[in-house]
């Protein structure tokens, strides 16, 4: 069931809980090039499997292995590490999508200038038509 059906079913919600609802499942990745959607989606498996050992105090859950400690220091830098990585390459296709965005109406308004939707009438001149 998609999240358009759902909302047409309830017959319309108000506009900030929808849009919430489309952030919410919105894959951000999707428009990314297939090599950094690769590594994006690497780093979170990489922090999701940090999380997993910090609760289980394992790397290889039912044999504690290594010590506590070191679960711990190297689960909190693997999960910094991926986190780093993960958001520097979320960053970088946000900052991508805006320079796009700007140039994009920068271009709207050129096209604007240059082919605009409404000519003035030449002054001093009047336009009739005969039908």
């Amino acid at each position: 069931m998609s999240l358009r059906s759902i909302v047409a079913k309830s017959g319309g919600w108000p506009a900030s809980i929808s849009r919430g609802l489309q952030y919410a499942f919105y894959d951000f990745t999707r428009e990314m090039p297939r090599t950094k959607r690769i590594i994006t989606w690497a780093a979170i498996l990489v922090q999701g499997y940090a999380i997993y050992a910090l609760v289980t105090r394992s790397f290889v859950w039912p044999i504690m292995w290594p010590g506590p400690r070191y679960v711990f220091t190297v689960g909190i830098v693997l999960f910094y590490s991926a986190y780093t990585l993960m958001n520097g390459l979320l960053a970088s296709e946000l900052v991508r999508k805006t320079e796009l965005e700007s140039d994009q109406t920068a271009a709207r308004k050129i096209q604007q200038t240059l082919i605009p939707q409404e000519l003035e009438p030449p002054p001093n001149y009047e336009i009739e038509t005969h039908c």
